[in-house]
């Protein structure tokens, strides 16, 4: 059925919506506040695309941020002393967040990887950057109607075009946005038997 098609679609762009992630850490993000106070201060991330925390500052007074650094909730013990100015941060459950000091009220400034809106009809458009790779939306598709059919080798060599394409994917998109081969400027001519390997 349709229904089954847009899940399998679905299902293949959160996987390149994940490579994209591994490849650009900065693909995919949203914004929000979250208020904290009391003495627990743990406040709720409501945004509802919320995936996982990629920055968070705190602030006390509106006007002075914090850059807090992450850390498990049993890292740190009941006496630890913790700064104002150098705040640490930890995940209770998908999207609870405390904070350490613990003292004060004030805003958390979150930036967060954000699940991607799911396509759901013919109109929807897949992300800028995926829109050169349909192919591997098909394979995948098609990889998956095989399987229900049971034809396993025609499964398994859909889903191996649909992983080639994912991969071409990754590497096409990590040169516009991760250093690659830099010239080396040759300050000195080079002479002798060195210049002919140049």
């Amino acid at each position: 059925t349709d229904d089954i098609i847009i899940n399998w679609v679905n299902e293949w762009k959160e996987m390149m919506d994940n490579a994209a992630v591994d490849v650009n850490k900065d693909y995919s993000l949203g914004t929000t506040t979250v208020s904290y106070s009391g003495t627990a201060e743990l406040g709720t991330i409501t945004a509802t695309d919320f995936k996982d925390l990629r920055r968070v500052w705190f602030t006390s007074d509106g006007q002075s941020y914090y850059a807090a650094t992450k850390m498990s909730s049993n890292e740190f013990n009941p006496n630890q002393v913790f700064s104002d100015t150098h705040p640490y941060y930890y995940m209770l459950g998908d999207n609870v967040i405390g904070r350490k000091p613990s003292d004060s009220t004030g805003t958390a400034s979150l930036i967060y990887y954000k699940f991607n809106a799911s396509l759901t009809n013919y109109t929807d458009e897949l992300p800028v950057v995926q829109r050169n790779y349909t192919k591997s939306y098909i394979d995948y598709c098609l990889a998956q109607a095989y399987n229900l059919d049971a034809k396993t080798d025609l499964a398994r060599g859909k889903e191996n075009e649909a992983m080639v394409q994912l991969s071409k994917f990754k590497s096409e998109i990590s040169a516009r946005l991760k250093t690659g081969p830099t010239i080396i400027r040759i300050d000195e001519p080079l002479s002798g038997d060195d210049g002919e390997y140049y």
